[in-house]
């Protein structure tokens, strides 16, 4: 795949080792240029060709690596005014993903993977690859017995509109609760019910009902049965009760000192590397766990 890299600041001296280490190993990918700014006076970078945002649309690639954390968001939202596909732009920092096929990355961010869950697990997963909020439960949580209700049948939950419950104090400010039917959702990252309910309806007419990936961690052992009962064939639960479903992941709280929910959500960042996240996302609990397993061992016998 030819790739632009747009962008010259801290996060490009930070990640592009990763890009050229990808071009050193045959990893599917080759840059064929630097996106700088207008009034740059240099003709290359680390050997790479220097470009103009204006000589950009005449460049043929594959993909945009964007090379700012930061501006990620606006850096791509100028990529699409210009006619640039959202498929084709990616952020630099994925390539320092432990072990990352970059190919498979690409194919999932072209599936448009909805991700249903009941914490902000999929809104760090989300960030984390760098792809866009396909789902209506980001920055939110919802308890255990509604969150059943919700993915037993949420293409006709999901029909009904939420209305605004009450606010409930937060650790840094109040927050909205809604109720959808009989079903109580948390938005505990929004300040006013404004926001949230415009989030909401916005994201939850991107939901891509051919690809849905459904997540939620639980200590109840009733609960993650029953979670793990349901007709998907992409689907984790999080746990620390000892299960033999395949849809279950065991997690011991006491290796990492720390409550399940806390682990669950750092491991969605990328701090803990529990699993390789693109097998996981495929269903592929079981060699999600050897992937990362077998990609650690060999980078530290290397």
């Amino acid at each position: 795949m030819k790739c632009v890299v747009w962008g010259t600041g801290k996060d490009y001296n930070k990640y592009i080792k990763y890009v050229k280490y990808e071009e050193v190993i045959g990893g599917g990918v080759k840059v064929v240029g630097v996106v700088s700014d207008e009034d740059c006076v240099y003709a290359e970078l680390d050997g790479y060709p220097l470009i103009s945002k204006r000589q950009l649309l005449s460049c043929e690639f594959d993909l945009i690596i964007v090379a700012s954390e930061r501006y990620f968001y606006e850096i791509r939202q100028e990529a699409l005014s210009m006619g640039i596909a959202d498929e084709a732009i990616i952020k630099i920092s994925v390539f320092a993903i432990m072990g990352l096929d970059i190919e498979e990355y690409v194919q999932l961010k072209r599936s448009k993977m909805t991700i249903f869950s009941n914490c902000c697990w999929g809104s760090k997963i989300y960030h984390y690859l760098g792809l866009p909020f396909l789902s209506p439960l980001i920055n939110m949580y919802v308890l255990d017995e509604d969150y059943m209700k919700l993915v037993a049948d949420p293409k006709i939950i999901l029909q009904e509109d939420i209305n605004l419950l009450r606010y409930e104090n937060g650790p840094k400010h109040p927050f909205p609760v809604f109720r959808l039917g009989d079903i109580k959702l948390y938005f505990q990252h929004y300040e006013t019910a404004e926001e949230a309910y415009e989030k909401w309806n916005e994201r939850k007419g991107r939901i891509n009902w051919n690809n849905i990936f459904f997540m939620m961690y639980s200590d109840n052992e009733n609960i993650v049965n029953a979670f793990c009962q349901l007709p998907y064939s992409k689907k984790v639960c999080f746990t620390t009760c000892n299960t033999n479903d395949n849809a279950s992941f065991f997690i011991d709280t006491k290796k990492f000192g720390e409550r399940l929910k806390s682990i669950v959500l750092q491991s969605g960042a990328g701090r803990y590397q529990l699993y390789d996240v693109i097998e996981l996302l495929k269903g592929n609990i079981e060699r999600s766990r050897d992937v990362i397993r077998q990609k650690r061992e060999l980078i530290y016998i290397n």
